[in-house]
């Protein structure tokens, strides 16, 4: 079982910061795709970066700051960008709704 515990996180951690591929290549892969998606779900995400600080290995200095380069974007994504998307998409409805109530 501690083998297979192993490779599990051996797959995972290479397939999200593989140290022998670009990242044009890691764009190439499906499975690269479903853990970043998963990472910047809304409640999923934090329990996912919560497993991922357990499977980094703190003495390896490239996992670590993958890990922190990772945790930084997966933040800008969903806190940055949702947020200025879901403003947009308020503002823009908020104009919508004072046009309609505005007598012509």
């Amino acid at each position: 079982a501690l083998h297979q515990l192993r490779r599990w996180r051996a797959r995972v951690l290479h397939t999200l910061w593989p140290c022998d591929r670009s990242l044009w290549a890691s764009l190439r892969t499906p499975s690269w795709w479903l853990l970043q998606a998963v990472g910047h779900m809304p409640f999923i995400g934090q329990a996912w970066w919560l497993i991922l600080a357990l499977l980094v290995d703190r003495r390896d200095e490239y996992q670590l700051c993958a890990f922190v380069v990772g945790l930084r974007v997966s933040h800008f994504v969903g806190l940055g960008l949702g947020a200025a998307g879901y403003a947009c998409v308020q503002a823009y409805r908020c104009t919508l709704a004072a046009a309609a109530a505005q007598p012509q």
